[in-house]
């Protein structure tokens, strides 16, 4: 086992990977995003992005060793963790790459904590013939109610399990704070094929129509509106008023808040006087220097003028 495959699978379409951010499950970025940067692919512009660093490589590494070692535990045979292509999906516009498969021969497992065993969605579960293993690698903590969560790789094995046609499988958890690992198996479920063909068939027909989510956060709503017309003044309807209204009230909390704060963050200051730290009971304070290392004068490489929108709007009460 070397190094990772690259990523084989499509940027302007939906891949199990990125299910979890597609579904608005994903700590690491929104749905919209995912479509803006699937539209952009779309268009021709390379939206690859390299991550090298010690943790994913060694991650990338490790992968195969604790899937043969997890298939060892559970009687897995024919282990395969290189591929050099990728999975569609038959009938959905989706598609997968995969850590490992495996083969099972008429195996049933129930769940056991004290092995690592989990099965998230049932009691106990029936493997036969080949499944898919999908490994990952975290500093968190193992969860408490045996039950990985959704976005660490858990809706990413559904997906997988859907574009290969097969019937079972495990994602192997390696919990390297602890050490542990957990493997939590799945059993193929209906309800989620129904679920990724809705999910997956939208997303495509956003991709290839432009067609923008509704924005959650204003983050969602500056991708779905990059482009300023220039001296057009929309009017907006009287519900505009109202939440202006709100923002305002929670501008003057935050500022109230603030102010507040920093009066207090005064007093505990003048407190301490020149001294670097200070002690209060449980509690532990520190008011450090910040240093700046010397550096040379150097030239500003000339950049082209661009235009790019603001991420937040302005507004101000006017008389009438």
């Amino acid at each position: 086992m070397g190094e990772k495959e690259g990523k084989l699978t499509r940027d302007d379409r939906a891949s199990a990977s990125g299910y979890s951010q597609l579904k608005g499950n994903s700590p690491y970025g929104t749905r919209q995003e995912y479509l803006h940067r699937a539209i952009r692919a779309s268009e021709g512009e390379n939206v690859r992005e390299e991550i090298d660093n010690d943790s994913v490589n060694i991650g990338h590494f490790m992968e195969g060793h604790i899937i043969r070692y997890a298939c060892e535990k559970l009687n897995l045979r024919d282990v395969k963790t290189e591929f050099g292509q990728k999975f569609e999906h038959p009938f959905f516009p989706v598609e997968c790459s995969l850590d490992g498969t495996a083969i099972a021969d008429d195996l049933t497992y129930v769940e056991n904590p004290d092995k690592g065993v989990y099965i998230p969605e049932g009691d106990e579960i029936h493997l036969d013939g080949m499944g898919v293993i999908e490994c990952k690698l975290t500093k968190a903590y193992p969860p408490q109610d045996g039950k990985p969560a959704i976005w660490r790789g858990w809706e990413q094995l559904k997906t997988q399990v859907e574009c290969v046609g097969c019937n079972w499988g495990v994602l192997v958890v390696f919990y390297h704070i602890q050490p542990v690992m957990h493997c939590y198996f799945y059993q193929r479920d209906p309800a989620f094929e129904a679920e990724l063909k809705e999910v997956v068939e939208d997303f495509q027909y956003r991709v290839d129509t432009k067609t923008y989510y509704d924005p959650v956060t204003s983050d969602d709503a500056w991708l779905k509106y990059q482009k300023v017309i220039p001296d057009e003044v929309a009017e907006l309807p009287a519900t505009a008023i109202n939440l202006l209204a709100q923002i305002e009230r929670l501008d003057e909390n935050i500022k109230a808040s603030q102010e507040a704060r920093d009066a207090l963050q005064a007093t505990v200051m003048d407190m301490m006087g020149n001294a670097e730290k200070a002690v209060a009971g449980e509690y532990e304070i520190s008011w450090g220097n910040i240093r700046y290392k010397a550096q040379p004068e150097k030239l500003v490489e000339a950049k082209p003028e661009r235009i790019v929108r603001r991420k937040n709007i302005k507004f101000r009460r006017v008389a009438t």
